[in-house]
């Protein structure tokens, strides 16, 4: 399943991105979501994602639904390094779905000061407009390495 959801997701990466506003929408959500994800803040995080939302993390398991997503990333944030960036390699929009597929590291500074990459690795994440036309995310990976 991991595997059919990331070829499709890759197939969409290569369509056209509209030039409508909407695309300014969805780019926003792209940016809040990932700086609210850098600092590991879920209270922000929340009004992103979509209830049915589903996370895979390095492991690969999968959380679904919001409430799971929040407690994955609250867990998880107690473990990651105070130094996350993601840098995103390409987005697309087309019609009330936005896909964007990028590069993270995490950083964590040691007790002699010196500055290590703790994980590093990709991301795909995926935004689909509601009927309220909100972008929210729907999906979220992330691997190591």
């Amino acid at each position: 399943m991991r595997a059919l959801w990331f070829a499709l997701v890759l197939g969409f990466v290569g369509c056209k991105a509209t030039e409508s506003g909407d695309a300014l929408d969805a780019d926003g959500t792209f940016e809040s979501f990932l700086v609210a994800f850098e600092r590991g803040n879920v209270s922000l995080i929340r009004p992103l994602l979509s209830d049915d939302v589903i996370v895979t993390v390095p492991d690969g398991s999968a959380h679904e639904g919001k409430d799971a997503v929040l407690a994955a990333f609250e867990q998880a944030f107690a473990s990651m390094g105070e130094r996350k960036r993601h840098r995103a390699q390409q987005t697309t929009h087309e019609d009330d779905i936005a896909a964007q597929i990028g590069f993270f590291d995490d950083k964590k500074e040691r007790s002699d000061g010196r500055v290590e990459t703790a994980a590093s690795g990709t991301y795909v994440l995926t935004l689909l407009r509601g009927d309220d036309g909100r972008w929210r995310v729907q999906n979220f990976e992330w691997s190591n390495g």
